[in-house]
Formats: C-alpha cells, sequence, structure tokens
C-alpha cells in the first residue's frame, strides 16, 4: 500500500468513527428528551383539573414524550381502539385533515414526531407523507377536554388530502 492510499484509508476510517460518535450522541439526546417529556406530563396530568386538555409542544426538548403511559391512559379511545385526530397547520391555524389514531400510531407519532394514523380500511398504520413526501412535521399534541379527541398541530410542507388539496375541508356545504 502506498501513502496516498494510507492516507485515503486512514480519513475513511476517521470519518466512520466520526459519523458513529455523531449518531451515538443524537440518540442519547432523544433518549433524553423522552425521559423529560415524559416527566413534564406527568407533572401536567396530576396537576391539571379533569376536564382541563393536555398540551404537549414536541419541539421543546424539555417536554414530555406524549406517549407516556400516564398521558396517553387518561385518553379515552373508543371501543375499536381508536381516537380522532384533527390535523392543523401550526402557523396558520388552517385545518388540513381528520384523521384516526390508535396507542401504535401514537406512539410512532410521538417518537418520530411526524404523524402516523390508523386506516380503518386496510387495517395497518400509515405514515402521513411517506408516498407523496409530504410528511407532517409535528409541533404540539393537544387533547380536548373530554380525552376523546387530539389535535395536532404540524409543519405541513404541501397538500395534505390525497386529491391534492391543500386541506381536505374544500367542500362548502349550503346551510
Amino acid at each position: 500500500m502506498n501513502e496516498q492510499q494510507a492516507k485515503t484509508q486512514n480519513a475513511s476510517a476517521e470519518d466512520a468513527w466520526e459519523q458513529g460518535a455523531q449518531e451515538q450522541d443524537a440518540q442519547k439526546q432523544n433518549a433524553s428528551a423522552e425521559v423529560a417529556c415524559a416527566q413534564v406530563i406527568n407533572a401536567q396530568a396530576a396537576s391539571a383539573p379533569k376536564a382541563s386538555a393536555l398540551h404537549v409542544d414536541t419541539q421543546d426538548a424539555s417536554q414530555p414524550d406524549p406517549s407516556s403511559s400516564a398521558w396517553v391512559a387518561k385518553l379515552h379511545f373508543d371501543e375499536q381502539g381508536l381516537i380522532p385526530a384533527i390535523v392543523q397547520q401550526f402557523d396558520s391555524g388552517e385545518v388540513l385533515m381528520m384523521a384516526w389514531m390508535n396507542a401504535e400510531s401514537l406512539q410512532k407519532t410521538c417518537q418520530t414526531r411526524e404523524t402516523w394514523f390508523w386506516s380503518r380500511s386496510r387495517q395497518t398504520l400509515w405514515h402521513k407523507g411517506a408516498t407523496s413526501g409530504n410528511i407532517q412535521k409535528v409541533r404540539a399534541i393537544y387533547s380536548d377536554c373530554d380525552a376523546d379527541c387530539l389535535l395536532l398541530q404540524v409543519d405541513s410542507p404541501g397538500p395534505a388530502c390525497h386529491t391534492g388539496a391543500r386541506s381536505c375541508f374544500f367542500t362548502e356545504e349550503v346551510l
């Protein structure tokens, strides 16, 4: 092996080591954020009046993982194990869509900070935007006063509706 090949091999090994160290740091940050999230949610749940909605800011690392058992246990899923989730653009307030979540899709949403729902027709989880590229980044999650409906505030880069419309709510009904 000549000197140039040895330098290239050493540089590649250093790059791989650095990338591995960065991945480990990211994993540690995610784990500590999830622990902190669980602590804040538990504190909110303990101090909140029964009819009060809970709020989790998923962009704030000091906030708890909204999938913590204390928070999820307060939610009222229907007999099929589902809860309606209204999706809203975080900065404009525009209502984008409504979908169903089960405990697993809520957990995946909390872990990835991207929307995951339960497809009642296909009987499977679906990652919103995985096919179109319009992945919704979750900014906050609220439960309503009865804990039987969720509001997900997201940053949605493109259409939310399967028709290609920005919002699923584009058909005006006559009153």
